[in-house]
């Protein structure tokens, strides 16, 4: 079985010789540089590729590794709508206040039916807005 396999390939190997001497002699207009043989290869080779696209992978990664140093700073910005807000406004009747008032006997004021308004009431749009600053140690 050794023997076959000796054989097997010792006839593998004279084919590709005599292919190659017989390509050399029809086509002596082939010549490469350097330069193209390189560019050749490169394209196509499979396993090349791939150990390419594992190194420009790698390069991103110490991008990514250096990037996680520096600080990181998210802003997180949330509106909400209310249609009823739960807090009216709150108003006062200025008669109510003058009568809580002690008044001295020569002097009792007049009622005038005003109102004064304390609160405008809750708005109906509230915002709320976080930022975080993280510093990786």
């Amino acid at each position: 079985m050794k023997t076959f396999i000796k054989y097997f390939l010792f006839l593998i190997l004279l084919n590709n010789f005599f292919s190659f001497i017989f390509c050399q002699t029809e086509n002596e207009n082939f010549k490469f540089t350097k330069d193209e043989l390189v560019t050749e290869i490169k394209n196509k080779n499979n396993e090349l590729q791939i150990l390419n696209q594992e190194y420009q992978q790698s390069l991103i990664d110490v991008k990514n590794a250096k990037a996680g140093l520096g600080p990181t700073i998210d802003l997180t910005v949330s509106g909400t709508y209310f249609l009823n807000p739960p807090i009216d406004s709150i108003v006062l009747n200025v008669d109510d206040i003058l009568n809580s008032i002690s008044w001295p006997e020569s002097y009792s004021p007049t009622q005038t039916g005003q109102y004064i308004t304390l609160f405008d009431g809750m708005e109906n749009t509230f915002y709320s807005f976080q930022l975080d600053v993280t510093q990786p140690i």
